[in-house]
């Protein structure tokens, strides 16, 4: 059971103890000191209502959906790698229908503001007139694209220096500021985060887009990614704070954050884990990490304490039926919100040949939180599939996560990715 702590913004739960109430298989399995009795009681697993979308024939690799989930955008690519190892190809955009979860066109190839590459493709932001995306052309461009219709869109070159070595572009989401911004991490000695040699995390301000603004330098250490890319940059959604990875004097991977109207990064964890594919968020007035840890198939939720910049943990998680021999990689956290309660989509992938998420057998799990007992749920379909990418959407009368999903030991590179739509708890 939880308890109210006052020194958190929101209720804490004992710490130490590590709910989990896996919904999704042949046992209803009570939390270990959840305040319920011990056992077990049989019950048949609930139906997955999992289904491809779009152009079956269409390979939709890393689609990003905007946070009110009525625009998708995605990178398609065209099979040219590119002498500096990236793959070319095309940016698009498509509404999404919330009734129905069906993209509109249905192939979702409403618009195509830009040619683009697999590390320059863009993700969704909000400014005053509406959604945006700023991704880069192949040759280093960058370019802002605004949605006038699902079939079109206002484009922009912006007047950046041009640099191919930028990925994970990402975009603000302040629709009441005059003030947005754009960051991205650029890449030095590789693109491939696994072979860099050093990574720059900068941003512009798009008032003044030729300015670049470095706000951390990292060196990859031998044999190990730089923390910035285990802990990747996220935006607190609705504010100009990022949240980022930097390993502390004891090695761990902390969170750093830091506001890109006034840059001053300071460090908001303390606990000796690595935090994996951090993702800030705000729920019903405190502020919240979710993470994983330790690329093991558990996961954190961190709350903000009162009166402090710091965060604790309050919520361990991870499922305990699952059909993965070797669960490991808990990543991709986010959350989505119904009738006031707080959901959380994730993945899982299998370790038994490797921890490499992008060529082994995956989940996609949602897990409900801030309750007594966690409650756990897969919803995608049962098979060896690599499954990543989960992106929540509510919609009118229900919610669903978008997966991407390609058949286990492919190439990232060269696989075909389709994306699925499975029913989401709520």
């Amino acid at each position: 059971m939880f308890t109210y702590d006052r020194t958190v913004a929101g209720p804490r739960f004992r710490a130490g103890q590590s709910w989990a109430l896996a919904v999704f298989g042949s046992a209803f399995l009570s939390a270990c000191g959840g305040g319920g009795g011990g056992g077990t009681e049989a019950i048949p697993p609930p139906a997955v209502d999992d289904v491809q979308v779009g152009d079956p024939g269409t390979c939709y690799d890393n689609p990003e959906f905007s946070r009110d989930g009525t625009l998708m955008v995605w990178f398609e690519p065209d099979g040219t790698l590119l002498p500096d190892g990236n793959v070319a190809g095309k940016m698009w955009q498509c509404n999404v229908d919330l009734a129905t979860g069906e993209f509109v066109p249905n192939d979702c190839r409403g618009f195509s503001g830009f040619d683009t590459t697999l590390f320059g493709r863009a993700y969704i932001g909000k400014d005053v007139h509406g959604l945006y995306y700023v991704g880069q052309d192949p040759s280093g461009q960058l370019v802002k694209v605004q949605p006038t219709a699902a079939d079109d869109g206002i484009v922009t070159a912006l007047t950046t220096p041009a640099d191919t070595t930028r990925r994970g572009i990402y975009s603000s989401t302040l629709p009441d500021s005059p003030k947005n911004y754009v960051y991205w991490l650029r890449s030095n000695g590789s693109l491939y985060p696994q072979d860099v040699d050093s990574v720059d995390l900068q941003y512009i301000d798009l008032d003044d887009p030729t300015n670049i603004v470095t706000i951390e330098h990292q060196d990859k250490p031998p044999g190990d990614f730089t923390a910035i890319d285990v802990a990747f940059p996220r935006y607190f959604a609705g504010t100009s704070v990022i949240t980022y990875g930097r390993r502390d004097a004891n090695g761990f991977i902390q969170v750093m954050e830091v506001d890109l109207a006034a840059p001053n990064p300071v460090q908001i964890t303390s606990d000796p884990h690595d935090k994996v594919a951090t993702y800030p968020f705000e729920f019903q007035g405190t502020r919240y990490l979710a993470s994983g840890v330790d690329h093991t198939s558990m996961s954190e939720l961190h709350a903000q304490m009162a009166g402090s910049d710091q965060f604790e943990v309050i919520q361990t998680f991870e499922p305990i039926t699952t059909d993965l021999a070797n669960p490991c990689q808990a990543a991709s956290q986010e959350p989505y919100f119904v009738n006031d309660e707080l959901f959380m989509s994730f993945q899982l992938t299998d370790c038994s040949r490797g921890s490499n998420f992008l060529t082994n057998t995956g989940e996609i799990w949602v897990a409900r939180l801030l309750q007594p007992t966690v409650e756990l749920t897969e919803v995608s379909r049962s098979n060896s599939d690599v499954k990543n990418e989960p992106e929540p959407v509510v919609g009118t009368s229900k919610s669903w996560v978008f997966y991407t999903a390609y058949p286990d030991g492919s190439s990232p590179l060269t696989a075909c990715y389709e994306v699925r739509r499975a029913a989401a708890p709520e």
